[in-house]
């Protein structure tokens, strides 16, 4: 969901089908888990795409119904998103990270 050009086209297709957007769920998550020492850059690579940049990309491309219907974003981002638990890094980076976007 991190692909832009795949969310601008399941968009056309809700506007075709229902219509406008009025509330975006962004509820992506998972990933990024281990300790810290051992984690690759492409864990962490992938916490990023699937945790935070789903949430900003949906977003970003919902918003211009979102503004004009007065609609809302809620983003889900776990009691991950407040406290930090051991051997989860990325996860737990992310999480933190999607509180303050959606505070944003």
């Amino acid at each position: 969901a991190a692909d832009a050009s795949a969310v601008r086209a399941a968009l056309a297709e809700v506007h075709n089908k229902i219509g406008p957007v009025d509330i975006l769920v962004a509820n992506a998550g998972g990933h990024g888990v281990g300790p810290t020492v051992t984690m690759s850059d492409e864990t962490w690579a992938l916490a990023t795409r699937t945790n935070l940049d789903t949430a900003f990309v949906c977003a970003r491309e919902c918003l211009p119904d979102l503004i004009a219907r007065k609609g809302n974003i809620v983003v889900v981002a776990s009691i991950a998103g407040l406290f930090a638990g051991p051997a989860a890094a990325g996860y737990v980076t992310m999480k933190h990270a999607c509180v303050g976007f959606g505070k944003s």
